[in-house]
């Protein structure tokens, strides 16, 4: 889920490799807890470079791994931040790189409690601050047991949280970070991560009826357009959802292309880099 169009010479110089991701798998009555096909990679949310659409979006990132992370792995690696690559798309953390993490407990109820140092709660500015905040509830939140998150700061529960004052009495969830997701976003296919095939899946949210697309290889050249009605899903971010099957020209093999999505009044888009399949 990006935002912006970038410069094709600069997406053509990004190397990167295709990741899975955790899926929830139906579970039978006599189950208690949600089993988890672990397809080789997990995610964390960072954020996108202050500017764009809106002011401090964030999201998700992936990591292969050859077994299904640990919440303690899960925060690491959110701590642990972007990579060169990833930078010359935009991608940043609001997360100080000097911050611990000095443990993660439960969950208990769907509640998990993270410990980080001291560093994660200083500075100032609101939107700084609600991005840690939100980074650190959507990345542990991957995990199909945990829908809260509480945090604690050397040892010790915050209720009020850094110098913004920002209250966290209770556990946090996603739909307290709504607005930090970009108008339109883009699941499927993933920022950085799926190749595109000469028929895909198109599917995200937004929080609009009608969502706008534009598949254009690295020479401008349109491979695919149209548009697709959302319905609610019951996303908890209060957004719509939006799927769409679609068949494109095919590009050159390992070709860069560009996902342009976008709602329109006022137009708010988002540009997605994946590589042609090949």
């Amino acid at each position: 889920m990006i935002h912006r169009t970038f410069a094709l010479a600069l997406l053509m110089s990004v190397l990167l490799s295709a990741c899975g991701t955790d899926e929830p798998v139906a579970t039978t009555a006599a189950e208690t807890t949600t089993t988890v096909v672990y397809s080789g990679s997990y995610a964390a949310w960072l954020r996108l470079d202050p500017g764009g659409v809106r002011d401090g979006s964030i999201v998700p990132v992936y990591r292969p791994a050859p077994d299904a992370p640990t919440l303690e792995q899960r925060a690491r690696t959110l701590i642990a931040g972007y990579t060169f690559s990833e930078a010359g798309f935009g991608i940043g953390t609001a997360i100080p790189f000097d911050v611990e993490l000095l443990g993660v407990t439960g969950p208990l109820d769907g509640v998990v409690i993270v410990d980080l140092s001291a560093p994660f709660a200083e500075g100032s500015g609101l939107v700084e601050m609600e991005m840690r905040l939100a980074q650190m509830v959507f990345t542990l939140t991957e995990d199909p047991s945990v829908d809260r998150v509480s945090f604690s700061i050397d040892g010790t529960p915050v209720s009020e949280f850094s110098a913004e004052q920002i209250d966290v009495s209770t556990p946090l969830r996603r739909s307290d970070f709504a607005n930090h997701l970009e108008r339109v976003n883009l699941d499927s296919p993933r920022f950085l991560q799926d190749d595109l095939a000469s028929t895909i899946q198109l599917r995200g949210v937004a929080d609009a009826e009608v969502v706008s697309f534009e598949i254009v290889d690295s020479g401008g050249e349109v491979l695919a357009s149209g548009s697709v009605s959302t319905e609610d899903a019951g996303d908890p971010t209060g957004l719509m959802s939006f799927e769409a099957e679609v068949d494109i020209a095919s590009p050159a093999p390992g070709a860069l292309c560009l996902i342009h999505l976008w709602v329109d009044v006022p137009r708010q888009e988002l540009s997605v880099p994946v590589y042609a399949a090949g």
